[in-house]
């Protein structure tokens, strides 16, 4: 093989980890991944969905840290023989970061389902093309707030540390104001609840903390410049 190719994961090549965006059903491949590992890692409601019964590892609230996983994840010898379970796109704000960092890309087999934005969105029936995305694990919360705070359309990943109402009050302390306000929460699940509100409202509420806040100025949209029949399409 020339110097300047190598085997893609999932296209040829030989993973050492799967990484599982969970959804239902899953795909033949993240499913046979599943049948076949000999650790499973992910929180205990994933481990739940997707009825893991062999050797599990669970995160987070009471369970292993991400450290913790990522050191038993590196015993497991098989190629393909352990597998990451996430919500969503895991390589969107997910824990495709820090598995590549720890073990390499290619070191990765990657099945991602619809991320929570994405699914956020679609369900207020608005494009997202145009919206900044951050998130409030691995940042403070008021460097969230500010960045969200200063765009015409946001979304801001929550978590425990910085729940929904948390960043409701920060944005309130920055003197943000937006036209719509919205929660998703559970998205893709069983369980999955999108709420709309006004800015104070979300502030003194209490939602899930791993949820995904939209913020809207105006009404959300733009006319399309380029497609459809704009002047830049692509080829047909």
């Amino acid at each position: 093989m020339p110097e300047h190719r190598r085997p893609i994961p999932g296209a040829g090549g030989v993973p050492r980890i799967v990484v599982v965006g969970v959804s239902d059903p899953l795909p033949p491949a993240a499913a046979k991944a599943l049948t076949d590992a000999d650790l499973v890692v992910g929180s205990a409601r994933l481990l739940e969905a997707v009825g893991a019964t062999g050797p599990t590892l669970a995160l987070g609230r009471g369970g292993a840290t991400l450290a913790e996983a990522l050191d038993a994840l590196a015993g497991v010898r098989g190629p393909g023989r352990a597998v990451v379970l996430a919500s969503g796109d895991p390589g969107f704000f997910g824990v495709v970061r820090a598995l590549a960092e720890r073990f390499g890309p290619e070191a990765l087999e990657v099945h991602p389902a619809p991320s929570s934005v994405s699914l956020a969105f679609a369900r207020l029936g608005l494009p997202w093309d145009d919206a900044l995305v951050t998130s409030t694990l691995g940042r403070p919360l008021e460097e969230a707030a500010a960045l969200a705070a200063g765009a015409a359309k946001a979304a801001v990943l929550c978590c425990a540390g910085a729940p929904p109402e948390a960043l409701g009050r920060a944005l309130l302390d920055a003197g943000a104001v937006f036209d719509r306000v919205a929660v998703g929460s559970g998205l893709g699940t069983t369980s999955e609840a999108v709420e709309e509100m006004t800015l104070p409202a979300l502030a003194a509420g209490r939602f899930p903390p791993a949820s995904v806040v939209v913020l809207v100025r105006g009404r959300g949209w733009r006319p399309a410049r380029c497609w459809p029949g704009g002047a830049r399409r692509g080829p047909t």
